[in-house]
C-alpha cells in the first residue's frame, strides 16, 4: 500500500509506450515494437496487476489507503500484543517443564544409583 505513489508514477511514464503498441494495427509491427520495449512492458504489466490489486476499479484514492492502511496497521499491533503474551506463557511453561524433566531425571538417576548399590551389595 505505501508503494501505490510509486506505482502511480510508473504508470504515468510507462503509459505513452503502451498507447504507442496500441496505435500500431499490424502484427509484424506490433511483434516488432513489443521486442524493442519488453522490458518497459513487462514493467508496466506487473506494476498495473499489483495496482488492480489494492485498487480494482483503477482509480488511486490516496486517503481511502491511509486509512485501510492505518486499520491494518492497529490490527498488526493488537495481534502481536497477544501473540507477546503467549509466547512468554509459553516460555514460562517451557521452563517449568524442564525443571520438572531435570527434577525428574535427578529422582530417576538417585533411584538407579540405590538399585546398582543393592545389586552390588547381594
Amino acid at each position: 500500500m505505501r508503494k501505490m505513489p510509486e506505482y502511480v508514477s510508473i504508470l504515468q511514464e510507462l503509459k505513452p509506450i503502451i498507447d504507442g503498441l496500441q496505435k500500431i494495427k499490424f502484427d509484424k509491427a506490433k511483434a516488432k515494437y513489443k521486442a524493442e520495449h519488453e522490458k518497459e512492458l513487462k514493467q508496466y504489466y506487473a506494476v498495473r496487476r499489483k495496482f488492480l490489486e489494492l485498487c480494482p476499479d483503477g482509480k488511486y484514492y490516496q486517503k481511502l489507503l491511509d486509512k485501510e492502511y492505518a486499520a491494518l496497521e492497529q490490527a498488526h499491533a493488537e495481534t502481536y500484543a497477544k501473540f507477546k503474551a503467549i509466547r512468554e506463557e509459553y516460555q514460562q511453561i517451557h521452563h517449568i517443564q524442564s525443571c520438572v524433566n531435570k527434577g525428574l531425571g535427578n529422582v530417576e538417576q538417585a533411584q538407579q544409583k540405590k538399585d546398582n548399590r543393592k545389586q552390588e551389595e547381594r
